[in-house]
């Protein structure tokens, strides 16, 4: 079971490279419009692995941003809202590649949590985190940076995956 493939307008957005062999990615898939493909043959191929983030990806453009928790933390200590919070973090795209990562340059970072300092998916998910605890966040470009690119690493419009870790907060 897989999806059929759209092939892109060369006048319209920029080609993107296949997610399996990284030549031109001409197709996309039609469900989260956010992994390409050469073919047919490479979108059948990583399926399998792309099926689970595509579903998580559509369901968090209907509710702006869903928690997928990897490590529990402590449900009686969480963040309120103006606490300066301590993360680590690694963000993606839908398709697998690395944007940003507190942890490659091993310094956590500190935000103040509820006041717009952050996109919405991390103000309104953190203060969802128990102390200690690490999860994965699948956040829709418009909890996100919306139909605004930041740089060349994170297209407009993009769903974006993050593996935060609650480390500390104080108010």
């Amino acid at each position: 079971a897989y999806l059929l493939l759209i092939r892109m307008n060369y006048w319209g957005e920029p080609l993107t490279v296949c997610a399996v062999c990284e030549k031109d990615g001409g197709f996309v898939c039609t469900a989260c419009k956010q992994v390409h493909y050469c073919g047919k043959e490479h979108q059948t191929q990583d399926w399998k692995t792309h099926r689970k983030v595509c579903k998580q990806a559509r369901e968090a453009k209907e509710k702006g941003w869903i928690k997928v928790v990897s490590t529990p933390g402590d449900e009686s200590k969480k963040p309120a809202k103006g606490n300066t919070v301590t993360v680590h973090y690694t963000g993606t795209l839908v398709n697998g590649n690395q944007f940003d990562s507190s942890r490659d340059r091993n310094k956590p970072f500190n935000f103040p949590l509820g006041l717009g300092r952050v996109i919405r998916g991390w103000d309104e998910g953190v203060a969802t985190m128990g102390l200690g605890e690490r999860a994965t966040f699948i956040i829709s470009s418009d909890y996100a940076y919306g139909d605004e690119a930041q740089g060349s690493d994170i297209p407009a419009n993009s769903t974006l995956i993050f593996d935060v870790e609650l480390l500390s907060f104080k108010a």
